[in-house]
């Protein structure tokens, strides 16, 4: 499916130039996503193959090809989060106003409070 969508992407970037349908930041922005994906799924499917055909796999090889195999996946899995981080302007200044490295405006009032004990109660 991934490689569909790239090839569309693509078909549609260099075979269409004069038509009404241009390439926009956001397809190109997804036809980059959708290859990292791909190509983490791929990696991953090489490992797993590797892991189950080599028939005389040392231990210290296997656990090896298991920690590679442990960091692909967690980029396959964290991959849209970050991308979606690094790309989408409005979920990246929220997260800046969450983690307090973006100041929020200040609204001032011209109210000034007064404490309770000035308050005569009738």
């Amino acid at each position: 499916m991934n490689g569909y969508v790239v090839f569309r992407l693509l078909r549609q970037r260099f075979f269409y130039k004069f038509s009404h349908e241009k390439m926009s930041l956001q397809d190109i922005q997804m036809s980059i996503f959708t290859m990292l994906i791909f190509l983490t799924d791929v990696a991953n499917f090489i490992l797993q193959y590797t892991m189950i055909s080599w028939t005389d796999l040392d231990w210290d090889t296997f656990f090896t090809l298991l920690r590679i195999e442990c960091f692909v996946i967690d980029v396959t899995t964290l991959a849209p989060a970050w991308f979606l981080l690094f790309t989408h302007k409005e979920v990246k200044n929220l997260v800046k106003k969450f983690f307090g490295f973006q100041k929020t405006s200040v609204i001032t009032s011209s109210v000034i409070p007064i404490p309770l004990r000035f308050v005569q109660i009738l």
